[in-house]
Formats: C-alpha cells, sequence, structure tokens
C-alpha cells in the first residue's frame, strides 16, 4: 500500500458516531420551557396569577369588553336607525290624520274665524293671540308705513292704555279726524295708525277698534274660537293672508294659512290641503 498515508484507520475516525441536528436545542430553551409548563399547571388548577395573557386572564377580559361593547352596540342601532326612522313614520301618520280630523272637528269654529278674518279688509295688519293681546295698524293706501318711525303727526303710535293725549279718533271716506286733549285738532289725508294692548282695555278698544269697523264683541268671539280650535296666534298680513299658529306639538309648531292666491307651498317643508284656499304647513326643521 505504497502512498497511503493512514488517515481513516485511526480508531476515532471510524468510531465517531454522527452528530444529530438540533440536539442541544432542548436544553438551550429548558428554561423557557419550565417557565411554560408551570404556567399552565397554574391556569389547570384554576389559580390565577394575575398575568392578563393567561387563559383565565383573557376571558375575564373578554366579559368585561363585551358587557360594555353590547350596550353601546345597542344604543348606536337605537339613536342612529331604530329611532330617527320610528320618529319619521309617527311624524307622517300624525300629519296624515290630525289636521283634517281637527278641522272637520271645528269646521263652524274655523268659518268663524275666517270669516272674521274678511272683515278686517280695513286693516293694514291685524294680529290676535289668544291670551287677548292685539295689535293691528291701519292706514291709508299711499302711506307708507315702517314700525320703526317713531310716533308723528301722520303717524300715531298708540299702547295700551288708552293715552291722555287723544279723546277722539274717527275715520270717514280715509280721512283720520284726531281730536286732542290739548285741543288740537287734526285732519288727515295721510297717515297710520298702530296700536298695540289687549282685550281687557275695554276703554282702549271702545276708541280704538271703530277705526278697522269692527266691534269688541266680534274680537272676544274670535279670541274664543282660537282656544277651542288650540290656535295660539291670528296673524293677517298686509297682503291679506291669515296665518293661525297652532300650539306647539311634540313634532313641531304648524299652522293653517288662507290665501286669496294659491300660496307657494315649496316654501314650506311639509304642508296638506284641507279645503279650498286653506292649507296646513309646517316651517323650520324637519327630520
Amino acid at each position: 500500500m505504497a502512498g497511503y498515508m493512514g488517515f481513516g484507520m485511526k480508531k476515532e475516525n471510524y468510531t465517531r458516531r454522527p452528530r444529530k441536528a438540533f440536539e442541544n436545542y432542548k436544553e438551550l430553551t429548558k428554561e423557557d420551557s419550565i417557565r411554560s409548563h408551570s404556567r399552565l399547571d397554574r391556569d389547570s388548577y384554576g389559580i390565577y396569577s394575575g398575568n392578563f395573557e393567561s387563559t383565565s386572564g383573557s376571558k375575564f377580559r373578554r366579559m368585561i369588553k363585551l358587557f360594555f361593547l353590547v350596550p353601546l352596540l345597542f344604543a348606536v342601532i337605537y339613536f342612529l336607525a331604530y329611532r330617527p326612522i320610528s320618529y319619521y313614520f309617527k311624524k307622517k301618520n300624525f300629519e296624515s290624520e290630525f289636521f283634517p280630523r281637527l278641522y272637520s272637528q271645528n269646521i263652524n269654529e274655523f268659518e268663524q274665524i275666517l270669516d272674521f278674518s274678511k272683515s278686517l279688509s280695513a286693516a293694514h295688519k291685524f294680529e290676535l293671540k289668544r291670551h287677548g293681546s292685539i295689535f293691528f295698524v291701519v292706514k291709508t293706501p299711499n302711506y307708507i308705513y315702517h314700525e320703526a318711525l317713531p310716533e308723528q303727526d301722520h303717524f300715531l303710535k298708540l299702547k295700551e292704555p288708552w293715552s291722555e293725549n287723544y279723546q277722539d279718533l274717527s275715520i270717514e271716506n280715509n280721512v283720520l279726524y284726531v281730536n286732542r286733549v290739548d285741543r288740537k285738532y287734526y285732519v288727515l289725508n295721510d297717515w297710520a295708525v298702530s296700536y298695540e294692548g289687549s282685550l281687557s282695555d275695554t276703554l282702549s278698544m271702545d276708541k280704538i277698534l271703530p277705526l278697522i269697523f269692527v266691534n269688541r264683541k266680534l274680537v272676544a268671539d274670535c279670541k274664543e274660537n282660537l282656544e277651542r280650535t288650540g290656535v295660539r296666534e291670528f296673524i293677517l298680513s298686509e297682503k291679506g293672508n291669515l296665518r293661525l299658529v297652532l300650539s306647539k306639538t311634540t313634532y313641531g309648531t304648524y299652522e293653517i294659512i288662507t290665501s286669496r292666491n294659491p300660496p307657494d307651498l315649496k316654501s314650506y317643508l311639509v304642508s296638506g290641503q284641507l279645503a279650498e284656499n286653506v292649507y296646513w304647513v309646517k316651517k323650520g326643521r324637519s327630520y
């Protein structure tokens, strides 16, 4: 065996056992394995170590989350979905049933209110509230009325009680005759008179209401009809359009309006017709 050096013939070479891969891995991870087994042992006996990463800690945490999340979920569904939808359908049902029933059950009272508004043709404006306060303006056709103007010779701004400055006022053929207490006497062809007071001041009513050619009894009867029908305010505009503001409801404030010409119902949020030229409407926010 010339040239053979003898490598591989040594005993330590042919008796050596091959090393297995990862045979020392268990020794390296032995400490972590002990910790893991000890934690599992504690959990198996139901001992809570205070570590939220344990099985019992995870269950406890999930229970807390469910306790708060479930009511929160129901609250979100109720306020964002159920309540608005329920409110919408209840409001629609209210509007479709309430106003026709109100008008039909009080048809006589409403007709008397409408007749009273037609008798106020001489008034430029007329407002009457259910508790008895009254405001009106009467003027000649050519006079430009402005509420902010102070009292002048051609514009008398009267308030309750009857002013001590005026002994008598009267209108004949659009001419205003003013008899003052200080003996000044006016005959005005272009004028305006506004009055603000209440029906309880009978002296003022008897003095001032003849300017618009109505008497205290007609106004008192209208006030009673307002109370019976639930109308809060009677408002007659300078164009002769009537607004009856109803008492506030759960779904907002509604009005019954009449107009000589068909009104622009698009300017209202919701509306409906009750009779010829008689409508119920709602202004303001809607849902």
